[in-house]
């Protein structure tokens, strides 16, 4: 299988680190312990976590629609990742159409920065990375099969 990048050349010519950036959000490692002298609380953490996890889910599902609708959603999207999505629309639109119906899409962490999550659709499981600036238009937006799970 392949990985089917939704990317502008710049972005994927990026570090982890300058994806981060140009995402809209700085690096985040596995796991984090709050600042002890920050003034945010684990509450207020979690809470800029799942808001940040929500507005990228829903970016994602708007992304995914249009796309399954045959008509990305260029206006939602960086002039830069909209430039590079306009001459392989086509491709992507096909590739989604064939996947069916989206079933679910949960998130799986942070990779580079960006949001990862596994999308399932009729056809398949996929993966996803979404990273949105501080607008909040996607800059960053792949799309790869998911891979198998390990076996028991």
């Amino acid at each position: 299988m392949r990985l089917i990048l939704i990317a502008s050349a710049a972005t994927l010519a990026l570090s982890g680190q300058a994806l981060a950036q140009q995402a809209g959000s700085a690096p985040v490692a596995a796991a984090q312990l709050p600042d002890a002298f920050s003034e945010e609380t684990p509450a207020a953490v979690l809470e800029a976590e799942r808001s940040r996890i929500a507005r990228a889910e829903e970016a994602l599902r708007l992304q995914i629609a249009a796309l399954q609708d045959g008509a990305p959603a260029y206006g939602e999207m960086t002039q830069g990742l909209a430039d590079a999505v306009r001459p392989q629309a086509d491709q992507v639109t096909g590739i989604i159409d064939s996947l069916g119906e989206l079933q679910s899409v949960q998130h799986a962490g942070v990779e580079n920065g960006a949001e990862l999550f596994l999308v399932v659709f009729d056809a398949a499981p996929t993966q996803w990375i979404i990273g949105l600036d501080d607008d909040g238009k996607v800059g960053a937006l792949l799309f790869r099969p998911a891979p198998a799970p390990p076996a028991q």
